[in-house]
């Protein structure tokens, strides 16, 4: 696959997010905008939206978008511990105070979908010199 599934999310997201936005006939809030963008799962993701077309009214197809962000609000924890574990598996070492708090920070799936990436694509002793070029940009 020459095109990063962190890419292809991205894209699909915004996609999502444009027929969404059409269908409640409404700009989406920040917040709205995130529990479509933090689904990480495209099947999930398309589920969803799926869910929100179908609704009968503006008003029910913003209702479904809410309940989506309070299922987002719960997986993003799950993801970000996933995160910290994947990373410390690739590194293959523990990560410092600092290293664990950056990710802790991440807001976005897309990203930590393109942290992993960035790993895996690397070779293993060069993957701490990655590391620390993706938490310092």
């Amino acid at each position: 696959m020459s095109r990063k599934f962190s890419e292809m999310y991205r894209q699909y997201c915004e996609a999502v997010e444009g027929s969404i936005g059409e269908k409640v006939r409404r700009p989406l809030s920040e917040e709205e905008k995130w529990g479509i963008w933090n689904d990480g799962s495209l099947l999930q993701l398309e589920m969803f939206e799926r869910a929100v077309l179908a609704a009968p009214s503006p008003e029910e197809a913003a209702q479904i978008v809410s309940e989506q962000v309070g299922i987002a609000k719960k997986y993003f924890p799950k993801m970000i511990e996933t995160l910290l574990h994947k990373v410390t598996a690739l590194l293959q070492r523990p990560l410092a105070d600092e290293e664990e708090g950056q990710l802790r920070a991440i807001a976005w799936v897309a990203d930590a979908m393109h942290i992993i990436e960035q790993l895996i694509d690397t070779p293993q002793d060069q993957r701490d010199i990655v590391f620390y070029q993706l938490m310092t940009h």
